[in-house]
């Protein structure tokens, strides 16, 4: 589901005129990535204060499945953007 939520927002950016070039997907990927373990940690961090259950492992690995899931709608939609965009 989250490649196919992907390419839905891909497919909107070209829409808008955006060039998804490789080095973009790869940008997105790190930011996401570096983003993402940021709020881990702060959540964590959140929780310990507050006394509460954060399971910072099920949440690391929700984390590191996505970026996959971008690179692979990425790598479908370059194959074929033409495809995405008729297609809808």
């Amino acid at each position: 589901m989250s490649v196919d939520i992907a390419k839905a927002i891909f497919r909107n950016l070209a829409i808008e005129g955006a060039s998804l070039s490789q080095s973009l997907l790869n940008t997105l990927v790190i930011t996401y990535l570096r983003t993402a373990q940021d709020t881990i940690k702060r959540y964590n961090d959140d929780a310990a204060i507050n006394g509460l259950f954060f399971d910072r492992h099920q949440e690391t690995i929700a984390v590191e499945a996505f970026p996959r899931a971008i690179q692979i709608a990425g790598k479908e939609f370059n194959d074929d953007p033409l495809y995405s965009i008729i297609n809808r």
